[in-house]
């Protein structure tokens, strides 16, 4: 008890406490946001997975063999199935880049706000005359906007949650050219309707093996040690006037 009451005694903890403080407060801020957003996804995504039952339940269902031949039409299934994991890998992912970016950009906005706040309150008195206090303050807010800033741009957040909700679409397209195919090929008892069938499945294969990709981008080249003390230095001494 008597080493904690010493340190609570001491200036240098005070301060100490009050940053990390913020920074637990803004931790919560942030689960929270990270929270409600994957809870608003979860209800956006519900009509999606309730529409890919259907068309997987009705394709699984299916007994046009006939126009198709079992041999084909078997692996048409198997088609629609891989790629309806693949548009679930992209879904899923851009959901998470997307809930960060919504996190990122609630965070930065509050402590950029609070930071301002703060600026123009430590420049009505000057940053000499500024209390511990305000300038212990000002620091954890700037540190905590920098930070949110700059991880938001190297991760690439918006980008890959746009590229990656892109490519869902791109394969739910993919899923609803083959349904409609199966549903309205000609029966399959001639060459040309063989020729058309393969010709399909060669172009479906063509497509996947030209636009499958992996969107995970991070840039690390955006961090910038000298645009952070830039923007710091120009904050003291703004306040300094």
């Amino acid at each position: 008890m008597g080493f904690f009451a010493t340190l609570l005694h001491r200036q240098g903890f005070k301060y100490f406490i009050v940053s990390f403080s913020i920074m637990v407060v803004f931790g919560i801020v942030g689960a929270c946001c990270l929270g409600s957003m994957y809870k608003i996804t979860n209800r956006m995504y519900t009509p999606l997975e309730r529409a890919d039952s259907i068309k997987t339940s009705f394709l699984e269902t299916d007994s046009v063999h006939n126009n198709i031949g079992v041999t084909k039409m078997n692996y048409l299934k198997m088609q629609y199935e891989s790629i309806g994991f693949a548009k679930q890998h992209h879904k899923e992912t851009g959901r998470v880049y997307y809930a960060n970016y919504y996190t990122f950009t609630v965070v930065l906005s509050i402590a950029t706000i609070l930071t301002a706040i703060l600026l123009v309150i430590i420049a009505n008195n000057g940053w000499q005359k500024a209390t511990p206090l305000a300038k212990v303050s000002f620091f954890s807010l700037f540190a905590i906007s920098s930070f949110f800033g700059i991880m938001t741009v190297t991760l690439g957040q918006k980008e890959n949650y746009e590229n990656n909700f892109k490519q869902y679409i791109y394969y739910d397209k993919l899923q609803n050219n083959i349904l409609t195919f199966v549903n309205t090929s000609e029966k399959y008892d001639s060459v040309k309707s063989k020729n058309l069938v393969d010709s399909f499945i060669v172009a479906i294969n063509s497509d996947l093996r030209n636009n499958n990709q992996f969107f995970m981008v991070i840039d690390a080249s955006k961090i910038s040690l000298e645009d952070i003390s830039g923007k710091l230095g120009k904050s003291v001494n703004g306040g300094g006037k």
